[in-house]
């Protein structure tokens, strides 16, 4: 009964999206207790809120991780948790390719093609 007064929450299963714990596997430091686990998926439901598909992400995990284990090789304790990987500055904007704005999609979700991409941006278009 005194957890249940202090807030706790169980774990509940599907609580987290698939390839939100493709994420959490690949993370460098391990992501052990419930809590963070929690505050990890609040980080990336903000990356996705800002147009980010879980792809980019975990691509850009797997980026930082690789040049991680290249320049720290087995020290894992200059690793950034991924919590702060997914909100710092130095984390997931310095590895992202960034979102694909929406109204640069063609209807299939796809990039679109040079012609149309100058059609639909007069920015571009002066390029």
């Amino acid at each position: 009964m005194k957890r249940q007064k202090e807030g706790f929450r169980e774990y509940r299963k599907g609580e987290f999206p698939e390839a939100f714990e493709r994420l959490c596997a690949m993370s460098i430091k391990p992501v052990a207790s419930l809590g963070f686990k929690r505050d990890c998926l609040t980080a990336w439901k903000r990356r996705m809120a800002q147009g980010f598909t879980p792809e980019q992400i975990i691509d850009a995990y797997a980026a930082y991780a690789k040049s991680f284990w290249m320049r720290n090789g087995d020290d894992i304790a200059l690793a950034e948790n991924l919590a702060r990987w997914l909100e710092g500055d130095g984390g997931f904007t310095a590895y992202f390719d960034g979102p694909i704005p929406p109204d640069l999609l063609d209807p299939c979700g796809e990039p679109l093609d040079m012609a149309d991409l100058a059609q639909a941006d007069p920015e571009f278009a002066r390029m």
